[in-house]
């Protein structure tokens, strides 16, 4: 998923990069892995592979005169949206691996929404503990934590 967020990046500017280009402006990010794979850089058959356990394939693309296999941004927004967090909300989501990725020792990620779930109770107000000791305002224990900041009781 690297791989995805990086490409994200770089085309933030850019509709369509040949695979040259993208190739270079990976290479070329701090930090990053895609300069040294086992002693050498990442090439465009590697990129192919790799981007292929999502489903992108390398095309045919015009840019100016010149003719150039390469990705379009369109091609990557549905990886991007599936298993990349939403930057623009900060949602710090989890992505969930593509098909073909291994996943031993994994188990799979359980709906947050279960089937057949057609509304939501509404929350209830705040009940303070009761008990002995025990602000009824804020339910705190007054001796040992004194109350709650903004309890109307103190």
């Amino acid at each position: 998923m690297r791989l995805l967020a990086d490409l994200r990046d770089i085309f933030a500017a850019h509709e369509r990069l040949t695979t040259e280009e993208i190739l270079e402006a990976l290479c070329e990010l701090d930090e990053s892995p895609w300069a040294d794979i086992r002693g050498k850089a990442l090439d465009a058959r590697n990129l192919s592979l790799r981007l292929g356990k999502y489903d992108i394939k390398p095309k045919v693309l015009r840019i100016g005169e010149r003719v150039a296999r390469g990705y379009e941004c369109s091609d990557l927004a549905d990886a991007w949206s599936r298993y990349l967090p939403d930057i623009s909300s900060g949602n710090e989501g989890r992505g969930i691996p593509p098909p073909g990725i291994e996943t031993q020792g994994m188990t799979a990620p359980r709906s947050l929404s279960p089937a057949g779930v057609t509304s939501v109770t509404p929350a209830t107000a705040f009940t303070p503990p009761a008990g002995p000791g025990r602000c009824p305002g804020c339910g705190f224990h007054t001796e040992t934590q004194g109350h709650r900041a903004g309890c109307e009781a103190a």
